[in-house]
């Protein structure tokens, strides 16, 4: 019900974008249906502050003078999923998304708003293409509207539980025996990486859709991709698990590869969490599996373009995630962690990955793809 009601809300939003009134006084148009606030000077105010934010929030994304200074505490890079949201690298156009104002509502908290922006393509011979549907919160202040997530408000009735250094927060119930696997694993990953436990907030969603609903997305084709999933925010410590689970592995291990941000590649970025976590609901080995099958089918494919280009084979296994794990798995299996650190800092280019697994495993790139096959095939038969 909920999908269909925005389908139509889209639909109307997108051919109406065009007609949207246009003030020049701001970077962004105003949707004819917006209902205005009773207090007009409040509204202008609002306004104001929002056109204020838009034109700055490229600038810098640890501060701005528009967003609550509050809230940077709270999440550090609080406004990260707006930063450039308008750029379209396809036609190289880096305000190619136009910001409407498609709503305003009034919050329980006193001089609060939800604020819902659209970033639409419009203009031109192209049909509208619509980036994103986006949700902030409008605080009043003695200074003007000053703006901050939306997080807190939309999980405001949700309940919270601690275990050791995880904070679970969740709509509904908690399975203990899940929240102590998640615990022991986190566990685990401090042991190996030899750092204290990090500490990190776990968001439990029903599905992928509540999921980046409470983060503000209340659009985004991110969504339609799959019915669950996760993602971690390692900066700010924060799990958000998509799939009514308090188990997610994968995106625990992103929390203690952020340190290596700076010389990390992406194929280990997401292989090494697929061996120790698994990627979805499926093993490293049941990945591998499914990948024998696909490429024994497809002797024609090569296995590294297919990394490189990030090809998710069959929608059920991303090539770069499972080669990324298997690497990790050899090279854990052959020299431990020393190993593991020296792929995780090679460097962040594919050509770095394909160095570092010639020094370690004696393969180099020009014989990287029959290698991955036999490893397949290995897979295979266990």
């Amino acid at each position: 019900m909920y999908f269909r009601t925005v389908a139509i809300f889209i639909l109307l939003l997108i051919t109406t974008a065009a007609n949207a009134q246009t003030d020049t006084t701001f970077i962004f148009r105003v949707n004819p249906q917006v209902m205005p606030l009773q207090n007009a000077a409040d509204q202008q105010k609002l306004l104001e502050s929002l056109h204020g934010f838009l034109i700055t929030k490229n600038n810098d994304l640890y501060k701005n003078d528009y967003w609550l200074a509050s809230d940077f505490v709270t999440y550090p890079a609080p406004y990260k999923d707006l930063y450039f949201i308008e750029m379209s690298e396809k036609y190289h156009d880096p305000f190619f998304y136009k910001p409407v104002l498609v709503g305003i509502q009034s919050l329980p908290s006193a001089d609060s708003y939800l604020v819902k922006l659209a970033f639409i393509s419009y203009g031109g011979n192209e049909a509208p293409v619509l980036r994103a549907i986006y949700s902030i919160v409008a605080v009043k202040t003695p200074v003007g509207f000053r703006f901050k997530q939306v997080l807190a408000t939309r999980t405001a009735r949700w309940q919270s539980k601690q275990l050791g250094e995880i904070k679970f927060v969740y709509p509904m119930v908690l399975s203990r025996a899940l929240m102590i696997r998640t615990y022991g694993f986190n566990q685990s990953m401090a042991t190996r990486f030899s750092v204290p436990a990090i500490a990190f907030t776990f968001y439990k969603c029903s599905d992928r859709e509540e999921m980046y609903r409470i983060q503000g997305w209340d659009f985004e084709p991110r969504i339609m991709a799959d019915t669950t999933g996760a993602l971690a925010e390692a900066e700010r410590r924060i799990i958000f698990s998509g799939n009514n689970s308090e188990w997610y592995p994968h995106e625990i291990v992103h929390l203690y590869l952020h340190k290596y941000a700076g010389t990390l590649n992406y194929i280990m970025s997401e292989g090494l969490p697929t061996y120790l976590g698994g990627s979805g609901e499926k093993t490293l080995a049941e990945h591998a599996k499914l990948l024998a099958a696909f490429y024994a089918a497809h002797p024609e494919r090569s296995v590294t373009a297919d990394v490189e280009s990030g090809y998710d084979a069959d929608r059920q296994s991303t090539v770069s995630y499972v080669v990324g794990g298997i690497i990790s798995q050899l090279v854990d299996e052959k020299y431990g962690m020393k190993g593991i650190e020296k792929l995780l800092t090679a460097g962040k280019q594919y050509n770095d990955f394909y160095s570092s697994v010639k020094e370690l495993l004696g393969v180099d790139k020009n014989g990287f793809n029959d290698f991955i096959r036999r490893q397949f095939a290995l897979y295979d038969k266990k």
